[in-house]
């Protein structure tokens, strides 16, 4: 058995090195932006949201790199489609309504990716230096903010 598990290892560290050693770009120069981690509920309510929109013959994918000053905030907006959002330095609070009244509100350190509906919300930065968060948005042509009042009782 242990040999077994040895000769495994051993064949896929050799197949890596194969596909690594045949990776033939040329002049290709890329930069990661952010990464962050979500879970599979955030996963499955992007996906049915992305359903929703198979009606319009076209989207829009837009990517945003946005900073938010310390105590800053991006004031109550919403979007025509769902986005994902991953912050890359700082925290971001997004403070949006509840399904039942109220308001909800959930901080996101960097390091960590979310789901965000078109709904009504608000990013806020309770940190005391610049928040940076990379946003990609999936929405119907046309314009990718929609204001919104703010929120009675948040």
């Amino acid at each position: 058995m242990r040999r077994a598990l040895i000769l495994a290892v051993l064949v896929a560290l050799a197949t890596a090195g194969a596909v690594l050693a045949t990776h033939t770009s040329v002049g290709l120069t890329s930069t990661l932006l952010g990464r962050g981690q979500w879970d599979r509920a955030d996963l499955v309510t992007f996906v049915r949201e992305l359903g929703a929109m198979h009606a319009p013959a076209t989207s829009t994918v837009a990517v945003v790199r946005a900073t938010l000053a310390a105590g800053g905030t991006t004031d109550w907006h919403g979007h025509p489609g769902p986005s994902v959002v991953v912050v890359t330095v700082g925290t971001i609070r997004v403070v949006e309504p509840a399904p039942r009244g109220g308001c909800t509100t959930a901080d996101y350190p960097a390091g960590q990716a979310f789901f965000h509906s078109e709904g009504a919300h608000t990013f806020l930065n309770p940190g005391t230096s610049p928040a940076e968060f990379l946003v990609t948005y999936v929405a119907p042509p046309g314009p990718l903010l929609v204001h919104e009042p703010a929120h009675a009782g948040c």
